[in-house]
């Protein structure tokens, strides 16, 4: 037993003696015997001690406006908050980390195609955090089915340009996309994170990042006007 203690802890120092231990795959035991003449054929690749599953981290960190440091405090999404120093420890001894920029929620753009881009669907997911259908409650993962970015007003191919943006993105899962197509729902898109529907009903809901609220007709009236308004200004910027 003290034997394989002693092996456990050797590995431990040797990323890569567990990685190849876990793999099943056979270690070399060191021999008295010669070493054999070394031959001209070319070498493989080195594994990396990390080499495994690949896995997205997203880690918010809070800079201060005026040094620009960064807060002793991360929050990471699926775990919560954690020491800033203790996210670089685990990510600089046991992965390869890609530093991909930073996502800015306070900005927008519109396209010309029918196609969401990628930075509109992130920033979009980022800022709803789930279905932004009434009274939904399915959270977006990373694990997941993607959502349906569906276009709040629908997309005209012969209508005026930069109708696919941020001002024109209602993320939904599959059968509430098609609920809004198909069942008589109708939305209306105040800025990025905030919509107004009328159910086939006759219920007028204000979805935003915070849930779902009841609003009357006449306040739902009132926000239809500011909707178009606010789309074209976002759709300009």
């Amino acid at each position: 037993m003290d034997h394989w203690r002693a092996e456990a802890f050797a590995m431990l120092a040797d990323p890569a003696a567990v990685l190849a231990f876990l793999r099943g795959e056979q270690t070399t035991e060191p021999t008295d015997a010669p070493a054999a003449e070394p031959t001209e054929e070319p070498e493989a690749p080195a594994t990396s001690p990390t080499a495994g599953p690949s896995a997205v981290v997203v880690v918010h960190v809070a800079e201060d406006p005026d040094t620009g440091a960064l807060g002793p405090v991360a929050r990471v999404e699926g775990l919560g908050p954690r020491l800033l120093s203790e996210v670089r420890d685990l990510l600089r001894r046991y992965a390869d980390v890609t530093v991909t920029p930073v996502i800015d929620l306070h900005t927008g753009r519109s396209v010309n195609g029918y196609e969401h881009p990628t930075d509109v669907k992130a920033r979009t997911e980022l800022r709803t955090l789930g279905d932004v259908f009434p009274h939904a409650t399915g959270l977006f993962t990373r694990t997941g089915r993607p959502p349906d970015h569906d276009h709040t007003v629908a997309y005209d191919k012969h209508g005026p340009p930069g109708q696919t943006g941020d001002h024109n993105d209602t993320p939904l899962r599959r059968h509430h996309h098609r609920a809004k197509t198909h069942a008589g729902y109708a939305v209306h898109q105040l800025g990025p994170d905030r919509w107004i529907w009328r159910t086939p009903h006759g219920l007028h809901r204000l979805v935003t990042t915070s849930g779902t609220t009841s609003i009357t007709r006449g306040e739902f009236l009132a926000l239809r006007t500011m909707a178009v308004h606010l789309a074209g200004d976002f759709a300009a910027a």
